[in-house]
């Protein structure tokens, strides 16, 4: 947020970062300014070390589902995910081997938030509950056909 005057005549600092709220004043304009450029760049470093959401609240990996493709009503394996502010999108239709396609998609989805091996084995629970649903759309994809 910018400089605000406050009514008792100083200038006030002021930034919300990680649910607490930060205020500090002073009389002079230009130690207010380096108080907020003080604030602000500790805000960039909290956002910095605050670990992504990487399960939406249904249980499924952020980024990554598995769709009926239109031409063949086939399932297909979609990931989209986010490379430098730019969307990219993988697409790869689903033929009989769940176990290779969820194997390659884990490791782009994992790529793609740029997790380690060990990060990963942190969320193994969260990962099978996912790989369970998953697999469960594909089921009622086939079995809608």
């Amino acid at each position: 947020m910018a400089i605000q005057q406050h009514k008792t005549g100083g200038f006030r600092a002021y930034k919300k970062i990680g649910g607490v709220e930060y205020q500090l004043y002073s009389f002079d304009r230009k130690a207010a300014a380096s108080l907020q450029a003080m604030l602000d760049k500790k805000s960039q470093v909290a956002k910095s070390l605050r670990m992504p959401t990487l399960f939406s609240v249904c249980g499924r990996l952020v980024g990554l589902r598995v769709r009926t493709y239109k031409k063949t009503n086939k399932p297909t394996f979609q990931l989209q995910f986010s490379v430098n502010g730019k969307q990219k999108k993988i697409e790869r239709q689903y033929k009989g081997s769940f176990e290779n396609n969820w194997k390659g998609f884990l490791k782009l989805w994992r790529d793609s938030f740029n997790l380690s091996v060990l990060e990963i084995t942190e969320f193994k629970s969260e990962i099978i509950s996912a790989k369970r649903l998953y697999m469960q759309d594909i089921s009622k994809i086939e079995n809608s056909n």
